[in-house]
């Protein structure tokens, strides 16, 4: 059956009889569809609407009337589509005047409703347990649900939405064990596990569990995919390279104890609230409409249109978990959440015990493979690294598991140090990875002469005590006592070291970007001027002609 114009990219029901819209709408919402309203509504606004417009007469066309109902349910798809409605079946005479009909019944609350296309039939939906805790669940209860879905349906609901939770893990399992039985040589290894991380992920995710491709980075996926690497690189270290170091046992009582921090604080930032801020009270219409809410938000930045409260100052709305956070750092696939103001603390400590544990597996990966070569040359002493890479054919077929997770623990360890380096960088400024990246954007972040000034750097030995102590700082206040020493003309006569040097840095790129517009100004003068030139000698030539 052809779709109705409503899709999104969902996943279709396979084997149902009919589609079922789980439309939220509001009178509000309808009011700027142009000319598309509810009956009724236009009335009371003192307007024409549908309602009070001339039927067609007896002797009109049907193709007239099949004109503008196609016209009518185009608008009714294009508004359901503007609040994330799918759905299948082509929209009938009746199906549009039911869906109107039942929207003007709803008054200006926003409302659930169970829409068949197909037969035009309109049916109030329940109300998922889960939006009254302010989640943005829009579905049905998949139990009030159950006779409108087949049994794989049933199936897919209650158990393979959580494969972006266990695809990872069980992916690592089968690659430890093809090493461990031998048949996964190192260097095929390089190239195939990679794709095929990638065709399972696909496969499992995308057309198993229906999940959208576009919604993979903001699910469980990436968090558990770094827990699992986690968790492989633990057990290589325990069952692959322990054994070796019996003798060593400081380094990998460092390890284990880094690592198992690591895990901790993890599931600490993970769990912790990151500080948001309480909602607001609904608004009685409904929600805003995107370009509605923009406006309003950039006539009044200190106040959320989404949440309907407050913003504190250096606060922003995270549009992953749809709430305001304070003190909001970034959102943090690998972890799940926001980080802001209640877990960064948690969050800059998983990132130190983590380098930590991934240089200490990388030191004692290279003795490792030093103490391999040893051994299978029968050498009296141990080969440094320059004698070992001619070598390493004998570690990776007599190990090759620990050295594709040395491989793979070089790289997340740079990442891993990329991410400590900007934490820390912020951390002594006194910046959120927010304010560093857009700190043009923020008024509170420059002074009179519109240059960067942080009226929150007390210095970097000042600003890590701030960080790590638990009672935090009004900032309010503290923005406030800046800028009223602005007023009174009382300028700092010196900046931290940490403003000085994002100073310079943004004088730097202004002086920059200054160069490259005049450049670019002088090549388009230039350009005119050779194209006057050209014109001028053809107007010449041509008069030349005619002369002749």
């Amino acid at each position: 059956m052809p779709k109705a114009g409503l899709g999104l990219g969902l996943p279709p029901r396979p084997t149902s009889s009919k589609t079922l819209l789980a439309a939220k709408a509001s009178q509000s919402s309808l009011t700027g569809l142009g000319g598309l309203q509810a009956p009724g509504t236009a009335a009371q606004n003192g307007e024409a609407g549908p309602s009070q417009q001339p039927q067609p007469t007896a002797q009109a066309s049907a193709e007239q009337q099949s004109r503008v109902f196609q016209e009518v349910a185009k608008r009714l798809n294009e508004r359901l589509a503007s609040h994330g409605v799918a759905g299948k079946g082509p929209m009938t005479e009746a199906s549009v005047r039911q869906a109107l009909d039942h929207l003007a019944r709803g008054g200006p609350e926003a409302m659930s409703a169970t829409v068949d296309v197909t037969h035009g039939r309109v049916e109030p939906a329940p109300r998922c347990k889960h939006a009254s805790g302010g989640g943005k669940c829009g579905e049905q209860d998949p139990m009030e649900s159950e006779e409108a879905q087949s049994c794989w349906e049933l199936y897919q609901r209650a158990y393979l939405v959580h494969l972006d939770v266990a695809f990872p893990p069980f992916f690592a399992a089968l690659v430890a064990m093809c090493f461990l039985l031998n048949i996964l040589p190192f260097l095929i290894a390089l190239f195939v596990v990679p794709m095929a991380f990638l065709m399972g992920t696909s496969l499992c995710l995308v057309k198993v569990a229906g999940m959208p491709t576009r919604a993979i980075p903001f699910s469980y996926f990436p968090a558990a995919t770094v827990v699992a690497l986690e968790l492989a690189a633990i057990f290589t270290f325990a069952f692959g390279m322990f054994p070796t170091f019996v003798v060593a046992l400081l380094p990998c009582a460092a390890f284990f104890l880094l690592a198992g921090s690591a895990l901790y604080l993890q599931y600490r930032t993970w769990t912790l609230d990151p500080g948001f801020v309480p909602l607001g009270p609904p608004l009685p219409d409904g929600p805003l409409d995107p370009g509605r809410r923009a406006l309003l938000q950039a006539q009044n930045p200190a106040w959320c249109y989404t949440c309907n409260a407050y913003r504190p100052i250096r606060s922003k709305h995270c549009g992953q978990c749809g709430r305001c956070c304070e003190e909001f750092d970034h959102h943090c696939p690998v972890v799940g959440t926001c980080v802001a103001r209640g877990n960064r603390r948690e969050f800059l400590g998983y990132l130190l015990t983590l380098f930590g544990a991934e240089a200490v597996m990388l030191g004692m990966g290279v003795r490792y493979c030093r103490l391999l070569i040893l051994r299978a040359l029968h050498l009296r002493t141990l080969p440094g690294l320059l004698e070992v890479l001619p070598h390493m054919a004998l570690v990776w077929r007599a190990s090759p598991g620990v050295l594709y997770m040395l491989v793979l623990t070089v790289g997340i360890c740079m990442g891993t140090a990329a991410l400590l380096g900007r934490a820390l960088w912020g951390t002594a400024a006194a910046l959120t990875t927010n304010e560093m990246i857009l700190r043009r954007r923020y008024a509170y972040l420059q002074d009179t002469q519109g240059l960067y000034s942080n009226p929150f750097d007390m210095g970097a030995w000042q600003n890590c005590l701030a960080f790590w102590s638990t009672a935090r700082p009004d900032w309010y206040s503290v923005y406030s006592e800046h800028c009223t020493a602005l007023r009174e003309g009382e300028e700092p006569l010196a900046h931290p070291l940490a403003t000085r040097i994002l100073r310079r840095w943004d004088r730097a790129r202004a002086a920059l970007e200054r160069a490259r517009f005049e450049k670019k100004a002088r090549r388009e003068e230039e350009l005119l001027r050779r194209g006057s030139q050209l014109a001028a000698s053809e107007g010449g030539a041509e008069s030349e002609i005619e002369a002749v």
